[in-house]
């Protein structure tokens, strides 16, 4: 199974199984980065030897090297390594061969530098199919792995996490009494996630904070919400897109033939908040804005930029191109949503009102290694239709406007009705 993301992580589009799209981010999970374990090094004194696997007391099976293994390189020091271990160590005689295993794939992942590329062992690949699946249990957070701490893509709407109060951009320094500085983010969710019913302490630094404040959250049932519609003043409809799972595609078509019926000239985009999910969706939900045949994104594989098969938008397409649209983006808006403010920007010059959004520019396929294992790696970047690179830097409102988290209005949408009835 392969499966194509922009998340985070997000996190299978039935449509399209080889092109699934996850941007990361993940629910709680959108990306990783494992730095612990074995890497593999070249040692060429004099020169590499033989692949030559040193069988374990309990076996070791599949020892064969792939035929396009790199010949510079030298496995001798993997296996003399895994010989010492196993005759040396004050604890051989309760080794767990597997996890070692586990970790050495961990160690190899991590000396790519890339937080997003990851291996999902068999608990952690159970947690991140339930998480794309739209129904835990947990806090209702989405982390990724920034700068080597898990921040806070979004809180998920309506969810423990939402209601205590954790904000976009917070950092995630412990877990209890345990520190989350130089672990993976699924250590870090193993910690978060729990029964529901019960508590979980986390330590939280936000921007202007001195020190990190407790944050003490009760676990409960999550079930994440896709899109909801209202229509906040004449001639205007208002379209909340939380994210771009699978189930969110069906209600999106839902809402947006509302929105063909309605005949509303205005339609107020919202992607606060979204951690993003699938590329294709991404490209799908485009389509009712942009033309015909419109370049949604472009890819770069490491040959340089072109725009994949699946990156336009096709022969139909533009129902809501001749309406007024602004869009609202926050720190939480990141990766496929990502992908649709810039595209609608690029095309339509549609107006991103709001703050920064998170700066996901990278796309990743999910493939089973065994039947409980799975690999998340990053096969692309990705740019607007203009072939402009957020990575990093995300996408830059045209009016910045901050909601005042004292108050209960809503400026940035606010904002967004005042420019619509000029």
């Amino acid at each position: 199974m392969q499966l194509r993301l922009t998340f985070h992580n997000p996190f299978k589009d039935k449509p399209t199984l080889s092109k699934i799209a996850l941007v990361i981010s993940a629910i709680i999970i959108f990306g990783v980065g494992i730095g612990l374990g074995i890497s593999y090094q070249k040692s060429r004194i004099p020169g590499p030897r033989p692949y030559e696997p040193v069988m374990s007391p309990v076996g070791v099976s599949n020892t064969e090297p792939p035929a396009a293994l790199h010949q510079e390189t030298d496995f001798s020091i993997f296996w003399d390594t895994w010989k010492m271990v196993q005759e040396k160590y004050v604890g051989r005689s309760k080794l767990n061969y597997q996890k070692m295993v586990y970790g050495a794939i961990e160690g190899m992942l991590g000396s790519l530098d890339d937080p997003y590329t990851t291996f999902f062992d068999p608990e952690e690949n159970e947690q991140f199919q339930e998480e794309i699946s739209g129904k835990f249990q947990g806090i209702g957070v989405e982390l990724a792995l920034k700068n080597g701490i898990p921040t806070v893509i979004a809180p998920i709407e309506n969810t423990p996490a939402y209601r205590a109060g954790i904000k976009s951009k917070d950092q995630i320094v412990a877990v209890g009494s345990t520190s989350t500085i130089g672990i993976s983010l699924e250590q870090t969710i193993g910690m978060i996630r729990g029964p529901e019913g019960t508590m979980v302490t986390l330590s939280v630094l936000r921007e202007g904070w001195t020190e990190p404040k407790k944050f003490e959250i009760q676990r409960a049932i999550i079930k994440i919400l896709g899109v909801s519609l209202e229509y906040p003043a004449p001639d205007t409809a208002y379209l909340k897109i939380r994210n771009f799972y699978e189930a969110t595609a069906t209600d999106f078509r839902t809402k947006a033939l509302e929105v063909m019926i309605s005949g509303k000239k205005n339609i107020i985009l919202d992607l606060r908040s979204n951690p993003g999910g699938y590329v294709d969706l991404a490209v799908q939900f485009s389509s009712w804005f942009l033309p015909p045949h419109s370049t949604v994104l472009q890819e770069d594989r490491g040959n340089g930029m072109f725009v994949c098969d699946d990156c336009s938008v096709g022969p139909i397409g533009g129902v809501f191109k001749d309406k007024n649209i602004v869009i609202l983006v926050d720190g939480g808006t990141a990766s496929a949503s990502e992908i649709m403010a810039g595209a609608l920007k690029d095309h339509l010059n549609a107006k991103l009102i709001g703050e920064q959004t998170f700066g996901k520019g990278s796309a990743q396929e999910v493939h089973d290694i065994t039947s409980q294992a799975s690999l998340k790696v990053t096969i692309a970047k990705w740019f607007t239709p203009n072939g402009t690179n957020i990575d990093g830097t995300g996408l830059k409102p045209d009016i910045e406007i901050k909601n005042d988290p004292d108050s209960s209005e809503d400026a940035q949408l606010k904002k967004a009705i005042e420019i619509l009835s000029q």
